[in-house]
């Protein structure tokens, strides 16, 4: 019963939040956040509170730091190249699969009136794609469909957070791994 109270109130702390500060705030922040908790639980006694906190603070804003001495991947622009190897495959899919996640939370958190909105942007686009079976399951089942959900959070988080650069991606694996070198640094001493 205590996890479902906390649940509906740290929800309803992003819904204020998101009115009052806007939904890139609080995403970075609540991002933040979660990489403390999973760091450690004992850090976030909390989450609402402390949510609440770090978005006004923009907590996650002071600790971001600029890459450098960037070496750019094949192709040079600053889009990721396309033949990329496995690895980089799989990592590339798990930061596209975290975003998906991240978009889908944020699209359940938005106002009636934007989620709308979004969601009239996604179906215009897709019937002038003229993609026969994903405009058939939009008008069938909607967001029931897995297919569907899957396309609309990958296309709404190209919408919210831009396409993946080289930059994001690589800021993406440093906070990936930043818990794990903390940890390896901790059990050498």
């Amino acid at each position: 019963m205590a996890l479902a109270t906390t649940h509906n109130h740290l929800t309803f702390t992003r819904r204020k939040l998101v009115a009052s500060y806007g939904i890139d705030r609080v995403r970075r922040n609540l991002r933040y956040m979660n990489d403390l908790i999973a760091q450690d639980p004992a850090k976030v006694k909390r989450p609402a509170a402390y949510l609440k906190a770090a978005v006004q603070g923009d907590y996650a804003e002071q600790e971001l730091e600029e890459p450098t001495n960037i070496v750019p991947m094949e192709g040079g622009d600053g889009a990721l190249a396309s033949g990329t190897d496995a690895a980089k495959e799989v990592l590339l899919q798990e930061y596209q699969d975290r975003l998906r996640k991240d978009a889908n939370a944020l699209f359940l958190e938005m106002p009636r009136r934007e989620s709308d909105h979004y969601w009239d942007q996604y179906v215009a686009q897709r019937k002038k794609e003229k993609n026969k079976t994903l405009v058939g399951s939009i008008e069938s089942k909607g967001l029931k469909s897995k297919l569907v959900q899957v396309d609309f959070y990958n296309w709404l988080a190209d919408k919210l957070y831009g396409a993946i650069t080289e930059t994001s991606f690589l800021n993406y694996l440093v906070q990936r791994e930043a818990p794990r070198t903390r940890s390896r640094r901790t059990k050498a001493t």
